[in-house]
């Protein structure tokens, strides 16, 4: 099962840090050549109808998310930000903040649960928590901030970085 997450984080980041035109072209000629330049400035963002989408992922993601993130103990958002990510037109720092929304609700409920069963190391469990919380502000105020692009390079590039981390 952590090969299987191990994987699935290392392809989320590479999807995530490629445009798709460059993924579905390189796949094409088999990642022999190098990418062509990068295309001119795109268009104007899509309208909103990527919301719609993104309400529809919200049932199966969140499903999948609860159950595959309380098993591994990351919340879901792993799963959560690269779905909706894919939304076209849903702005990065959106889907941040929707990811996290759902991640409180699932931690809380799974909290629960490991702590019924003793499977919490208390001390550490408040020490990763008083750091996170002092830290969390200035990675939401760095949303106001980022480019969307420069947002999912971050995600991506997070990703990649964890990916190997799990043992």
């Amino acid at each position: 099962h952590i090969f299987t997450f191990s994987n699935m984080m290392a392809l989320s980041s590479a999807l995530l840090m490629r445009s798709r035109s460059a993924l579905s072209s390189s796949i094409k000629r088999g990642f022999s050549t190098p990418p062509p330049p990068p295309p001119p400035p795109p268009p104007p963002p899509p309208p909103p109808d990527g919301y719609a989408r993104a309400d529809a992922l919200a049932l199966p993601v969140g499903l999948v998310a609860g159950l595959f993130g309380s098993v591994v103990g990351v919340g879901g958002g792993v799963l959560i930000v690269p779905a909706l990510t894919s939304c076209q037109g849903v702005a990065q720092k959106v889907v941040s903040g929707t990811s996290l929304v759902a991640v409180l609700a699932t931690s809380a409920i799974s909290t629960t649960q490991y702590v019924r069963t003793d499977a919490v190391d208390v001390p550490a469990a408040a020490i990763v928590a008083a750091t996170a919380v002092l830290s969390a502000p200035a990675g939401a105020r760095a949303t106001t901030v980022l480019s969307q692009s420069a947002l999912k390079k971050c995600l991506g590039a997070f990703l990649c970085a964890a990916a190997p981390l799990v043992p």
